[in-house]
């Protein structure tokens, strides 16, 4: 019921907040198995793993449909590691140059898109030791 200023100890009033004023959105996080969940189930609910607290500003920007997503390997090191929570945003059209999560053989993959001209794109690990598909 305190100002976040208060406890950081930025000012001495420790009046009750009259604001209630959510400072943050939460999005739905999943992992490889709950997207695949979804691609195969149309129609169903799908599971989210949690909730993942992003800031209103970044929200903002976003669509309704965004998600937050687990990386499930190491293919796209340095920029993500494995583990590392991404904000997907599947109303966004796949450009070069940006990253997309893209379904080969059953499988979800991470990858940065890579323009061909006109014989398509490359699908790009950032990893070395990874292949292009």
């Amino acid at each position: 019921g305190v100002s976040s200023a208060y406890l950081l100890c930025l000012t001495d009033k420790n009046e009750v907040s009259q604001q209630t004023h959510q400072a943050f959105t939460l999005l739905p996080l999943y992992e490889d198995q709950h997207l695949l969940q979804l691609v195969n189930q149309a129609n169903h609910p799908m599971n989210k793993l949690d909730d993942v607290p992003i800031d209103n500003a970044l929200a903002s920007k976003i669509s309704e449909k965004s998600f937050a997503y687990r990386v499930g390997d190491a293919s796209m090191q340095p920029e993500f590691n494995q583990s590392d929570i991404i904000i997907a945003d599947p109303m966004k059209s796949p450009t070069p140059g940006k990253f997309a999560i893209i379904m080969i053989d059953d499988k979800l993959v991470l990858r940065k898109i890579r323009d061909r001209g006109r014989d398509g794109i490359d699908l790009v690990p950032l990893n070395e030791d990874w292949p292009i598909l």
